[in-house]
């Protein structure tokens, strides 16, 4: 049985917190482990937000413990107050996430009979140490997702290539039959893309990681520009002089998309002189023509804009 990569750490960092624990004499060194299991998260990120809520929510149960133990004394009915009382404490404060160590610790407190400076100071010992540990630990063993965003970056690319291509046919070949699949790829792609770009970001916050969200962030914008040209291709049902111009271009695209080049630069300028081209040719003679050709006319335009966008 493969063993995963997070469950190694957990592993790790629950058996390093105990040991450090008991080399430093702490009672009840077992509970770290509780500690630094709980605050394994998947991003460095969120394991020092979660660390945080933690602590502020340990330091007020041991503030509550104080004041009801003392006037009520130790009796089991005790942990329900104190439980009641803390909740909406936690609640409001927005740490709630440590109510789980904040009963644990109330456990302790009970257990221990009485309250004194060792058994307050042993507590928070146990919460620093588990806490030290995992964040730590997730520090220094935190998996890059850049190779994943690279992938999905280049099966975007990929796969959009392959649409510009299916546009390209569908326009030089009257009966070109396509099931469109690949626009659904493209919205999963940058879905997956962005999702990953977040978490990357959550470990490695540098001005290129959040470059790689905002990459696909405008992949999102040119993937509302494809499903368009797709609704426009639709309507061309002739093969014209103007639309095979076009599909030169989109051929172009998708190879320029394909090698990696940036050589949206000189596609612009075949746009440009495209357009110029379309508009010294003769008008329409037929309704037919005059909406096939605004059609084109428009994907020419969404094909520019897509360009732009990447800008």
């Amino acid at each position: 049985m493969r063993i995963g990569f997070r469950t190694a750490k957990t592993v790790v960092a629950v058996v390093l917190a105990i040991y450090i624990a008991n080399a430093l004499h702490l009672k009840l060194a077992e509970f770290t482990g509780i500690v630094a299991a709980l605050l394994l998260k998947n991003t460095r990120k969120e394991t020092v937000v979660t660390a945080g809520k933690m602590a502020i929510a340990v330091l007020l149960t041991l503030a509550v413990d104080t004041l009801l133990f003392s006037l009520l004394g130790f009796h089991v009915y005790v942990i329900g107050l104190i439980l009641l009382l803390l909740i909406p404490i936690l609640v409001r404060t927005r740490t709630e996430r440590g109510l789980l160590l904040g009963t644990v610790v109330t456990i302790h407190v009970y257990t221990a009979g009485h309250l004194d400076m060792d058994i307050l100071l042993n507590e928070i010992w146990l919460i620093l140490t588990g806490m030290t540990v995992s964040l730590t630990i997730n520090w220094l063993y935190m998996p890059s997702r850049k190779e994943r965003l690279l992938n999905i970056h280049r099966q975007l690319e990929m796969t959009v290539a392959d649409v510009f291509d299916h546009f390209a046919r569908a326009l030089e070949e009257k009966d070109y039959l396509w099931d469109g699949a690949e626009i659904l790829t493209i919205h999963n792609l940058i879905q997956q893309g962005k999702k990953e770009a977040l978490l990357h970001e959550d470990n490695y916050i540098t001005s290129d990681d959040v470059l790689r969200f905002h990459h696909f962030e405008i992949k999102e914008k040119q993937y509302e520009r494809i499903k368009h040209m797709l609704a426009l291709v639709s309507r061309v049902d002739q093969v014209i002089v103007q639309g095979k111009m076009l599909a030169s271009i989109l051929r172009k695209m998708s190879a320029a998309l394909r090698s990696g080049e940036d050589d949206f630069h000189r596609i612009q300028e075949e746009i440009r002189a495209l357009r110029e081209t379309c508009e010294d040719m003769p008008l329409p003679k037929t309704r037919k023509e005059f909406e096939i050709r605004a059609a084109l006319l428009q994907m020419l335009n969404e094909l520019e804009g897509y360009i732009l966008d990447a800008v």
